[in-house]
């Protein structure tokens, strides 16, 4: 009996010095990281539990019915926080016109003149313009996205006599398009290009005066005397600041008039400015008029028959305005193609 307790006693010893062995050879990976960071202490049920055992590397966001409300609108991209009823900026919200102008335009303007040229002397003139709009958003409103580029021009002679009836001028592309831009913000008193105010479906709308000059420099290009566009003209035709503004061998901008009796070519000087106001926006028409000037200095002529001043005396009322929503896609020759019919209602 004594034998088997003390065979029982020498098993337990054994065994106990076998347990021990085995906890120190276990591999460097599966080790605790150190001694103080994981203990007996830490393995109880009063060292873990809900409240002590914590990822503080990635917390769980507890999301209950009170950490978003009505009362709360939170913007995800960290800009703004609007609370229940509250307006937003006014930046913030799309005007509905602006977002209504945006996009392309062809405006049509219909130009009357007294007048008093070569041959057929006192006259009534009408200047039918073509030109393409493109409008877009910036900063929330509508501007030019570039100055007007005029599709189509010419001048008829409406009240004279017979042969006058029958002259019409024409202007080439290069005259329509090379010349001096002055957009309305840079004169004397800025405005901007663009203003309007009211709803897509009834809106106001007017481009603000800006002048054109075209076959002479006038702000002291290659070292030439500026001169003020709003009150001053070209008046000699020996005047240094006249250069070859559309690039065809003679000096000035050239045009051409044709008539029953003569036709031929004149170079000279041009400026002029123009305005146009809507009296009625709706939904992709404008319905409006046009208020212009224009000065001309003549500098030579291949036919004798058209040398001689010109003047021209715009009239202040009658001058119409149209314009009209088009395809993006419409260019100039896409327009002028269909310009007979563009502007119907």
């Amino acid at each position: 009996m004594k034998k088997r307790i003390f065979f029982l006693a020498l098993v337990s010893l054994l065994l106990a010095v076998s347990c021990g062995d085995d906890s120190k050879s276990l591999p460097v990976d599966n080790q605790p990281v150190n001694d103080e960071a994981v203990t007996d202490e830490t393995t109880n049920d009063e060292a873990v539990n809900d409240e002590t055992t914590v990822d503080e590397t990635v917390t769980d966001t507890v999301v209950t019915d009170n950490a978003v409300t009505d009362e709360t609108v939170v913007d995800e991209t960290g800009d703004d926080v609007l609370s229940d009823g509250e307006q937003p900026d006014e930046d913030m919200t799309p005007d509905p016109l602006v977002q209504h102008l945006v996009g392309v335009w062809a405006q049509k303007v219909e130009l009357f003149a007294d007048g008093n040229v070569p041959v057929v002397n006192d006259v009534v003139l009408r200047t039918d313009k073509i030109v393409r709009i493109t409008i877009k958003e910036e900063g929330g409103k509508a501007i030019l996205a570039e100055r007007p580029q005029t599709c189509y021009m010419e001048t008829v002679i409406v009240e004279g006599n017979s042969i006058a009836k029958t002259i019409t001028t024409y202007f080439p592309e290069k005259f329509r398009n090379y010349f001096f831009y002055i957009p309305p913000e840079d004169l004397k008193e800025p405005k901007p290009a663009l203003e309007y105010s009211g709803t897509p479906d009834n809106f106001s709308f007017k481009m603000n005066r800006w002048w054109e000059m075209r076959g002479a420099y006038f702000q002291g290009e290659n070292g030439t005397t500026p001169f003020d566009i709003e009150t001053e003209m070209i008046t000699d035709k020996n005047d240094p600041r006249i250069f070859d503004h559309d690039e065809d061998g003679k000096a000035g901008m050239t045009f051409e008039i044709k008539s029953s009796i003569a036709s031929g070519l004149i170079w000279g000087v041009i400026k002029s400015y123009m305005e146009v106001t809507s009296t009625s926006g709706v939904n992709d028409r404008i319905e409006g008029s046009s208020l212009w000037q224009q000065y001309e200095m003549v500098i030579d002529v291949d036919n004798p028959l058209f040398a001689g001043d010109r003047t021209i005396q715009p009239h202040t009322e009658g001058n119409t305005m149209v314009m009209v929503r088009i395809d993006p896609s419409d260019d100039c020759a896409a327009i002028n193609e269909k310009k007979d019919t563009l502007f119907e209602k």
